[in-house]
């Protein structure tokens, strides 16, 4: 996944706000894809931020599929990523650091329900 790998560069190299951008657009596209997969929710219907965040609740946190602490990685994420993309004052590595791993683990999540919804 590209932007999952932007974001650990972009840490590695002290970008946090970009790091932490990028983590979200991991997040976010990955979602957009596991609705796809499971549904056959074509992704250029679900542009939309606030869609993709409720249909994936509805879908995946709501249904029991996924836990409600990885539903909850993508809403802080989208909340860090509006710091990060919009604010006066810049994200911290510690905090981007902690963006990378909710990011990681959201990955390995849905990776995990892909391989077993056989």
């Amino acid at each position: 996944m590209a932007a999952a790998a932007s974001a650990h560069a972009l840490l590695a190299r002290g970008d946090a706000n970009g790091a932490t951008s990028r983590a979200y657009y991991a997040m976010f596209n990955a979602a957009r894809s596991v609705l796809w997969l499971s549904d056959e929710i074509d992704p250029a219907a679900i542009k939309k931020h606030a869609s993709v965040f409720r249909l994936f609740s509805e879908r995946f946190v709501k249904s029991g599929r996924l836990s409600a602490e990885i539903g909850q990685l993508l809403t802080k994420a989208a909340e860090a990523r509006f710091i990060a993309d919009y604010d006066e004052i810049d994200v911290s590595l510690s905090s981007a650091q902690r963006n990378i791993e909710a990011m990681d683990q959201f990955l390995q999540a849905l990776g995990a329900w892909k391989e077993n919804r056989g």
